[in-house]
């Protein structure tokens, strides 16, 4: 069932570089919060992947990754080695992928800046949110900041690790910093201010211990918030570095969560139902007339709509994510735990230090079980490929068309459509069919058998896609074992054939859009590549027909003897002997 919420439980935490921390933290707030904003977040390589120009392989470079989130940052600029440290992004967003359908979106088109990233959620208004790192050195953020405030939309939040000083929000701190006095009157004119607790609460504790405590990790909330909204500091859970997280909750306009889409367990009772069900309904539909189009179109629909009803019935709500199964168990709990509560005492140290080793532990056991189950028990070794593929790019810029950002989805479907449907509408010359000669006389449609049926979708994938009714290949298979079920789906496809006429349901799509490998940004319509994805009942005719026409166009020699893609018992080594026999021969 769908839940509404009407809040945003945000953390911010520099995590000094640490990538154990952030890994661990993932799995750890994955139930807690939405959105996990990382400063000086760590970046070294995790592996080597398959190289064609090292023997050593290309590193694999990058923050970790979690299969429950999705992660956001500045990408490079084309031709620059982000492997440097100048080049890496100080600034890391993460949001929960129960978010999803907020469209969180990184907004590159507005802030496109190593130590500050702008990121938008498009619910019912749209909610912006700033996450900053301002290096001491140089307060390059704040700089930014001040020199683009009039480009920034209204915010809802602004936090991070600032590094400057005042007695605002730390009293034991003299006077304050020029830097930290334009921060305030930047988000005066943002409409936010500091989030100031009653209490002097720490965020920075640094290694040196002769140093002194201070708060310059930050939260800037909106002005004429509610008394209970304000920051929490976790003194004790810096995990090792020498920062301390920061979390709010934040009240949006009620927006709908949808808890995950609907699956079928492959080989379980439910798919077994559904299919038996799907049999079951087209053998009640055996029999009706189809002579017209207006009657194959409603029993179409009878059967679109009974397959939907099967699906709500059988199918279940499940998270999107092949690895739903955590490593995290209740051994990392009572480490974390033990942790946390002797923290202020003198072993605290040691306790970490056993915390590690045990989320190091209970890691390994999880992913060599994985790797057995996954390449001995199932058998299928080739599945661990991605495990060790270079790691695909984040793809949530916001994306524009003709240097318009589109921000919302009347704009983005008109920019898709733009782009991809650009020659529609355009005259089509017929002329260049009048070569062919003069029309032969018709020859009688023969009807499909039971034979082509099946050898249609005997060569099918299981992994294939679906379409709208949710029905793969797979399903289909099982439905054929059905005598009558097979008779039903013959007496549609000859029905078409012989009305001239192409159903509904058989046009019924969905498109997905993908982006295109090996691209440096994917900020314009033209880095993604749309797939259309049919009902496969209509696909199956299409083979039938398919393999019809080829047998019938090869019997007629109608095909050209160069002519290999896309016809029977041409492959590509028959291609390579008549490459070879040209060029013998001149």
């Amino acid at each position: 069932m769908n839940s509404t919420t009407d809040s945003l439980r945000i953390i911010s935490h520099n995590v000094n570089r640490k990538y154990d921390l952030v890994a661990n933290s993932l799995e750890l707030f994955s139930e807690h919060f939405d959105i996990l904003f990382i400063q000086e977040p760590p970046w070294r390589m995790v592996r080597k992947t398959v190289s064609t120009s090292s023997k050593e392989g290309d590193p694999v470079v990058g923050p970790p990754t979690h299969p429950d989130w999705l992660i956001l940052f500045r990408r490079p600029l084309p031709g620059v080695d982000w492997t440097l440290e100048s080049e890496r992004p100080r600034v890391v967003t993460y949001v929960h992928r129960r978010l999803s359908h907020l469209r969180p979106t990184f907004r590159t088109d507005i802030v496109d800046h190593r130590d500050v990233s702008l990121l938008t959620l498009f619910g019912q208004a749209e909610v912006h949110l700033l996450n900053v790192y301002n290096d001491p050195s140089t307060t390059a953020a704040v700089r930014w900041i001040g020199d683009n405030i009039q480009s920034l939309p209204g915010l809802l939040y602004m936090g991070g690790d600032f590094n400057c000083h005042s007695n605002d929000w730390d009293p034991d701190h003299p006077g304050e910093s020029r830097v930290a006095r334009e921060l305030v009157q930047q988000a005066l004119t943002l409409g936010l201010e500091v989030s100031v607790l009653p209490y002097r609460a720490p965020t920075h504790f640094p290694h040196n211990a002769r140093l002194m405590p201070s708060v310059i990790d930050l939260m800037f909330l909106p002005l004429g918030r509610g008394m209970d909204v304000c920051h929490r500091v976790h003194e004790w859970d810096h995990m090792g570095s020498d920062h301390v997280p920061l979390s709010v909750t934040l009240p949006i306009a009620p927006v709908v969560i949808v808890p995950g889409k609907r699956v079928l367990k492959v080989d379980s009772e439910e798919e077994q139902s559904f299919t038996d069900g799907i049999a079951s309904l087209l053998c009640s539909l055996g029999g009706r007339p189809m002579d017209t189009p207006d009657l194959l179109e409603a029993l179409c629909k009878d059967l679109s709509d009974g397959v939907e009803q099967l699906w709500q019935r059988f199918s279940s709500v499940s998270r999107a994510n092949p690895r739903s199964k955590s490593w995290w168990n209740g051994d990392c709990t009572r480490a974390l735990n033990r942790y946390r509560e002797l923290n202020l005492l003198e072993d605290g140290l040691d306790h970490l230090t056993e915390y590690r080793r045990t989320i190091k532990r209970v890691k390994r056991a999880y992913f060599d079980s994985r790797i057995k189950e996954v390449s001995v028990a199932k058998g299928r070794p080739w599945d661990l490929m991605p495990w060790v593929k270079a790691r695909q790019l984040p793809t949530y810029e916001a994306v524009s068309f003709q240097n318009q950002p589109l921000t919302t989805l009347d704009l983005l479907w008109n920019g898709l459509h733009s782009t991809y449907n650009s020659a529609s509408g355009r005259a089509v010359d017929f002329s260049v069919l009048d070569e062919l000669g003069e029309d032969r006389d018709a020859r009688e449609w023969c009807r499909f058998s039971l034979a082509e049926l099946l050898e249609a979708l005997q060569p099918t994938s299981n992994r294939s896609s679906p379409g709208p009714d949710h029905v793969t290949w797979r399903h289909w298979k099982r439905v054929a074992r059905s005598a009558p079920a097979c008779d039903v789906v013959l007496s549609i496809a000859n029905a078409c054939l012989r009305i001239g006429y192409w159903p509904s349901y058989f046009k019924d799509s969905r498109s997905i859009i993908i982006p295109k490998p090996g691209k440096p940004h994917y900020k314009t319509t033209k880095m993604f590549r749309p797939i259309v994805l049919l009902n496969t009942l209509g696909k199956w005719v299409e083979k039938m027909l398919a393999n019809r026409l080829q047998f019938e166009a090869a019997q007629h020699g109608i095909f050209d003897p160069c002519q290999f893609g896309g016809v029977c018992q041409h492959s590509t080594e028959d291609a390579g002997v008549f490459l070879t026999h040209l060029v013998r021969a001149c």
